[in-house]
């Protein structure tokens, strides 16, 4: 009966490190090639455009922690960065309303929708009053 244990641990084991050597090298292959602003955008764009709004939202906010990096003391590009991920983030927020409006989904999924609904609906919030505070102050905050 332990040899059988042993083997499953050393299997899990084997498991574990596979797991973590490919996410290492998937790190290292995105650091290899660190992708501009732009081209982080256009990512963000063309990911909205195939309906898969939460990547895009990652990419875009990818874009809006570089620009909140930078040490420039103009602001548009941030604000527009910011602006960019709040207006993914809009679109994102009327189709999980839709989906939650669909009384043929299970409540339960309705609930987590309508929870999914509300972060969204905060995060959009920061990012819009963020911009919105850029602007007024025409600096960084």
């Amino acid at each position: 009966m332990f040899p059988r244990k042993e083997n499953m641990r050393k299997k899990l084991a084997v498991i574990a490190i596979l797991l973590f050597l490919s996410g290492a090298a998937a790190a290292a292959v995105y650091s290899q090639r660190k992708l501009s602003k732009k081209e982080l955008t256009d990512e963000a764009f063309s990911l909205y455009n195939q309906g898969k709004f939460e990547k895009a939202i990652e990419t875009a906010e990818k874009v809006v922690e570089l620009e909140k990096s930078e040490k420039s003391a103009d602001t548009s590009s941030y604000v527009n960065a910011l602006l960019n991920a709040s207006r993914l983030r809009q679109v994102y927020l009327i189709e999980l309303q839709k989906k939650a409006a669909d009384k043929t989904r299970p409540p339960s999924e309705r609930i987590d929708l309508a929870k999914k609904i509300s972060e969204n609906a905060a995060k959009t919030e920061d990012l819009l009053r963020l911009a919105m505070q850029l602007n007024e102050a025409g600096g960084r905050s």
